[in-house]
């Protein structure tokens, strides 16, 4: 009887115990919650509800293509919404099975972890592993880690009550981090398996359970270094998929056996599109984001271009092929047709820098080094010259640019000096917008930006068209007009000036067209001195948008003057746009990470010319275009039809150092410039280095691919419109000489050129070299 009642009295007891350890158990835990809550340093109400991720600043083309990015995280933010269902579910039933049953701590995970030590697996919701990322700092010991742990769980709790699944969920796939710079699913997808970042959804089901395996540990499971280790870790998500009743068995055997099917596409500032054009705009919207309180770098701006994204492609393409090309002709006509000599030791004491390389290397860092050892110059130089070491170089011989070789210091200084350049622009002439911007070869190996940032270079004869319309705009002079094309001499304090011609022929006269289209020097020289010098010129540069300094002297009229890419085609612009000068632009607008406008472009315009007077100059210009003009291989050698109005100007330099042709058809102008970084490299003759062989073509590749880009919006049969207003100007030269018959009574001028020619004449027969040994030098006259 006792043995019997004293069994209720012990159970009584030990569910009274058990009762009081629980209720302890919660008093302590809520004191703790608590005590955490208002004692540590846990994130603020303000923090919770706006919680950290830094985001990329995202370049969009017009057509949107993403151009590239600026960040400090390279993170795309994802939506719920984005995301495909199985990587939701691979990420739910790997890292946390009850996610959807607790409200931030999985009390049973949390009893496993801590009852096992973590063998049989981690106690850490995904909500937990949120708050980690988040807010805390990873801890260096033991009891830094029990704190740690202790803040999560109060923090877990915090954010399940502030945001909903979906939202932790995204926001966790944001936030994890991957090797290489690369943070949240976004990012990564695209790096290794190339999927863009707006079509995450395409990701396939064992990319998704690829992705889920690495978070555990990116550097372990790299499908890079270690792709046996990951394919087994995505299949364990695999499988976690099927034991949560998310894949099918007979779906799990088929993936599993599945290659990882690695697509690795890295980003970085030197691939993509447009590469220069970006690192342009990256200095640009640094001070304007400094200026109105944004960061660049994390702030997830979308900064809206102007680029087209085929159109950018077209251009990158049209300057590879022809440089390809060229270049392989340079080396031809130095290497193999002069061997004795380099580029920048030929020519007179003017033009010619035998020390060129010398003075090249004492500005290196190694130079310097081997100078404080106590070596003279002579052993340095010996000592740079002859130990060769392996290096890439960059190399139009190789399909992707570049190739392994053995140079020395000054080999390697050598080899670069003698690399052609280019720097190509791309306009709507109508609304100044930049569809196109290639500013260089390749930004892997130059970083030099030709199109606004570089050393602005001499413009040559592109510069004519300036000075023909301060005539036609101040003095009303007919294209049908005639000049004598004798030379004509301006005094100068120190000495004289007379330009000359190549061929140097000076007998009769030329019309303004004439002298235009066959870019005779002497015409534009007598041009400007009816104006009494070369101030005229600068201040009708001015009104055109180009601000360059112009020094005052008469050679400017021939194109002296050093100026950039980006300023011809603004002054060519207003040519293109009946008289009104629209700075070229290449932003839209700006939108912050909300989609609120932040920015938005006002064009700098203002009227420059009169409408006529930029209609005749079109009216010129396509007599540049058409033969015999200077850029009359337009028609018989790229074959564009003569129903394609086509208006433009050829350029070239002292010593066929720069090579130039700007040109505008009514719905697109482009410039581009060729050449090498020093003036001292060039070519020896003008039939391959002037600017109908150096920069004309790529203008013609690259029109040619744009018009014939049906999904592009351009039309050959679009005519330049006529004034609005009566043209006061004539056109018709047999209207003109009815009305001026002494002008008829000078005779027919035929066609003279001038610093350049088209160079048909001088072509090479087929089969036969490019580069003809028995060629003479020919010099532009300056």
């Amino acid at each position: 009887m006792n043995e019997i009642s004293a069994k209720p009295i012990k159970n009584k007891k030990l569910k009274r115990l058990f009762w009081l350890l629980l209720i302890l158990g919660v008093v302590c835990f809520t004191l703790t919650f608590v005590g955490i809550r208002f004692l540590a340093n846990l994130p603020s109400f303000t923090e919770l509800d706006n919680p950290q991720l830094f985001e990329a600043s995202e370049l969009v083309s017009d057509d949107g293509y993403i151009l590239g990015k600026y960040y400090t995280e390279n993170r795309s933010i994802a939506e719920f919404d984005e995301l495909p269902k199985h990587l939701v579910d691979a990420l739910v039933s790997t890292e946390d099975e009850r996610f959807y049953n607790h409200c931030g701590i999985d009390y049973k995970g949390t009893a496993r972890a801590f009852i096992y030590l973590g063998k049989k697996g981690g106690g850490s919701t995904i909500s937990q592993q949120l708050a980690l990322n988040l807010f805390d700092q990873r801890a260096t010991n033991r009891l830094a880690r029990m704190k740690q742990k202790l803040k999560e769980l109060v923090t877990a709790v915090l954010l399940e009550r502030r945001y909903t699944k979906e939202e932790i969920i995204a926001m966790y796939l944001n936030k994890i981090e991957y090797r290489f710079n690369s943070f949240g699913v976004k990012s990564v997808a695209k790096l290794y398996f190339s999927v863009p970042e707006d079509s995450i959804q395409n990701l396939s089901i064992q990319e998704a359970a690829t992705l889920v395996g690495m978070v555990q540990n990116p550097s372990l499971f790299n499908p890079l270094r270690r792709p046996e280790m990951t394919k087994k870790r995505r299949n364990v998500v695999l499988f976690q998929m099927v034991k949560n009743d998310k894949l099918s068995r007979s779906d799990f055997d088929s993936i599993s056996q599945l290659p990882l099917g690695i697509k690795y596409s890295p980003t970085t500032h030197n691939t993509g599109l447009a590469p220069y054009f970006r690192e342009v705009l990256r200095g640009e919207l640094k001070k304007w984001a400094d200026d109105n309180g944004y960061d660049v770098y994390r702030d997830g701006l979308k900064i809206y271009t102007t680029i087209n994204s085929k159109m950018q492609r077209h251009a990158e393409m049209a300057v590879n092929e022809h440089l390809k090309e060229h270049q392989a002709d340079f080396f031809y006509h130095w290497d193999k047709q002069m061997p004795s000599k380099e580029p920048w030791e030929w020519g007179d004491k003017d033009r010619a820098r035998p020390n060129l390389i010398n003075r090249a290397v004492k500005r290196l860092d190694i130079y310097k080094n081997l100078a404080k050892q106590d070596l003279s110059e002579e052993e340095i130089l010996k000592k740079l010259n002859s130990n060769k070491h392996e290096m890439r170089v960059f190399s139009w011989a190789h399909p992707n640019y570049e190739v392994d070789t053995a140079f020395s210091t000054i080999d390697s200084l050598t080899y670069y000096k003698k690399i052609l350049h280019a720097g190509l622009l791309s306009v709507d002439p109508s609304t100044g917008y930049v569809k196109a911007w290639v500013g260089g070869i390749n930004h892997k190996f130059f970083k030099l930006d030709h199109v606004k940032q570089s050393t602005k270079r001499q413009v040559g004869s592109t510069f004519k068209p300036i000075v023909y319309s301060l005539a036609i705009e101040d003095k009303g002079w007919s294209p049908c007009m005639k000049l004598p094309k004798a030379q004509i001499t301006f005094p100068g304090a120190i000495r004289d000036w007379t330009p000359r011609n190549s061929p140097p022929k000076y007998e009769g006269y030329a019309t303004l067209k004439g002298g235009l289209a066959g870019s005779i020097n002497t015409i534009a020289a007598r041009i400007m001195y009816e104006f009494n010098g070369p101030l005229a010129v600068i201040n009708q540069a001015r009104k055109l948008g180009i601000q360059s300094d112009i020094p005052e002297v008469p050679s400017i009229c021939l194109g002296t003057a050093d100026i950039s890419v980006f300023e011809m085609v603004g002054a060519f612009s207003t040519f293109a746009n009946k008289g009104l000068h629209i700075k070229p632009n290449f932003i839209d607008r700006i939108e912050d990470r909300h989609g609120n406008i932040i920015f938005e472009s006002e064009p700098e315009q203002k009227e420059a010319l009169n409408e006529n007077t930029a209609y005749v100059m079109t009216s010129m210009l396509q007599g540049v275009t058409s033969f015999p003009g200077t850029a009359s291989r337009l028609r018989h050698k790229y074959k564009f039809p003569a129903s394609q109005p086509i208006a433009g100007k050829t350029g070239t330099t002292q010593g066929n150092t720069d090579g130039w042709f700007m040109g505008y058809t009514p719905q697109l102008l482009t410039g581009v410039w060729v050449g090498a970084d020093d003036p001292s490299v060039r070519f020896r003759k003008t039939h391959y280095g002037q600017g109908a062989a150096m920069a004309l073509p790529i203008w013609a590749k690259y029109y040619h691919r744009v018009y014939d880009d049906t999904s592009l919006d351009y039309n050959r049969t679009t005519k330049f419109e006529k004034p609005k207003n009566e043209l006061t100007i004539e056109l018709d030269c047999e209207e003109y000489y009815e009305e001026n018959p002494e002008d008829y009574d000078y005779g027919d001028e035929g066609y003279q050129y001038g610093d350049e020619f088209d160079g048909e004449r001088s072509a090479p027969p087929p089969g036969t070299s490019r580069v003809r040994p028995d060629e003479e030098e020919s010099d532009p006259g300056f």
